[in-house]
């Protein structure tokens, strides 16, 4: 009886590595994973001799260490100022100068680290630029002509109102009603570095966007105080007992880092609306 050679296995060797080539592509693709807060800068409107500046933090979502090779702008009017921070986080300060500049700012800042999925990111940067130098200078020696010309009429500076009249102004101005902010409330779990940063950058936002229209309070989950606040209120607001981050906007609740970054905003938005709505149908005295 005769032995059957056994089979040639010269393909169980390269079956072998493919596989473990197969199963190490994910850990090959692991490591860190850069994002931007925020992921554009709008300086808004701005005054033509002036400088600007705002601050851009770079978080890590992936695994490993974030490293920032290179921060480059594209235009001189804007520099951009790199700091790692503790935590393993970048901050960007970028300044924008309106010297010299003639017309509206739209520019870049090239950002270059060694995530491997995304080893370039661009950050648009946009600013409007109010009138020009020139007028400026008119507008202020204007002014400066109206208040002249207005003190050679009263040289009481009283505007030639009599006593009677600018006490009846006076009651006027102290029930005036003057309307209050939105109050934008955002809880937040202080040892999550990626909702801290995010709070910094909504102050920004809203500080730049809103002004005086909407106070912005945050409240830090760590502090024992903050703690029992949300506790006692967490019931009827109808949130969870444990967050990581939650927004409260008029009657509208965020939940969710993701959802507050991308909706807060147009949230606020909709309750300033809602409000001046409210006020223009309600009947004046």
């Amino acid at each position: 009886m005769k032995r059957r050679k056994p089979r040639s296995n010269r393909w169980i060797g390269p079956a072998v590595l493919v596989t473990l080539l197969l199963a190490a592509t994910p850990l090959l693709a692991e490591g860190p994973r850069i994002k931007l807060l925020p992921p554009r800068v709008d300086f808004g409107e701005v005054v033509p001799g002036n400088a600007y500046q705002q601050t851009v933090y770079v978080t890590n979502t992936g695994e490993g260490s974030l490293e920032i090779e290179e921060a480059r702008p594209d235009s001189p009017h804007l520099t951009v100022t790199t700091s790692a921070e503790s935590g393993g986080f970048y901050k960007l300060s970028l300044k924008l100068s309106t010297e010299g500049m003639r017309e509206s700012f739209s520019g870049q800042v090239v950002i270059r680290s060694n995530d491997p999925e995304s080893p370039e990111v661009r950050l648009p940067v946009s600013a409007r630029l109010k009138g020009s130098a020139s007028e400026g200078v008119e507008e202020t020696r204007a002014s400066a002509k109206k208040e002249e010309s207005g003190k050679g009429r009263d040289a009481t500076g009283n505007g030639g109102l009599s006593k009677e009249e600018r006490e009846r102004l006076a009651a006027l101005h102290t029930h005036l009603d003057v309307p209050r902010p939105l109050e934008v409330q955002v809880f937040f779990n202080g040892r999550c570095l990626y909702c801290s940063n995010l709070v910094r950058v909504l102050n920004n936002q809203i500080a730049l966007k809103y002004r005086e229209r909407v106070l912005f309070l945050s409240y830090n989950l760590n502090f024992e105080d903050v703690a029992k606040r949300y506790e006692k209120a967490h019931e009827s607001l109808g949130l969870p007992e444990e967050i990581q981050m939650a927004a409260i906007v008029g009657k509208e609740i965020l939940q969710g880092s993701d959802k507050i970054e991308a909706g807060l905003m147009d949230a606020i938005d909709k309750a300033l609306a809602a409000s001046t709505e409210t006020s223009e149908a309600s009947p004046q005295p």
